[in-house]
């Protein structure tokens, strides 16, 4: 379930919508690359990757769990968080080979994959648009 509380802030929502344009070049070019990852969802219903990054600013190489995430590419090949963009490679679920054992397919599970993440992030998006276009009134 969504918290509507994040919503409830007008700078918040700003900022969030600000998240959910699209990356230019150079956006992507010095962007940490996160491989290995999952897309899990957080106590307040938002989505965050869980991952093995290598490059990040501040953390280097390790694993991490991200900012909320804003936008996720359909191709896989980049997201958007709170705090930056990620290059994506190799997402957990897509790794896993169809003979793989039940234990791991089952975990794999319990993560969202990248359609559902997507279907996600435009029901947040048109919160977003929404309580905009209602404070703008």
């Amino acid at each position: 379930m969504l918290d509507p509380r994040p919503f409830q802030n007008y700078g918040l929502l700003v900022r969030m919508h600000d998240w959910l344009t699209d990356p230019v070049p150079e956006d992507l070019s010095s962007a940490p690359k996160l491989s290995d990852y999952t897309i899990a969802v957080d106590g307040m219903g938002l989505l965050r990757l869980v991952a093995q990054v290598c490059g990040h600013p501040r953390l280097g190489d390790s694993w991490i769990t991200t900012s909320p995430i804003w936008q996720i590419d359909p191709q896989g090949m980049f997201a958007r968080t709170s705090s930056r963009w990620y290059r994506l490679s190799g997402g957990f679920r897509e790794s896993i080979e169809a003979n793989a054992d039940p234990k791991t397919i089952a975990m794999a599970e319990q993560f969202l994959s990248t359609t559902d993440a997507i279907a996600h992030l435009g029901y947040i998006r048109s919160i977003v648009d929404r309580e905009l276009r209602r404070r703008a009134n």
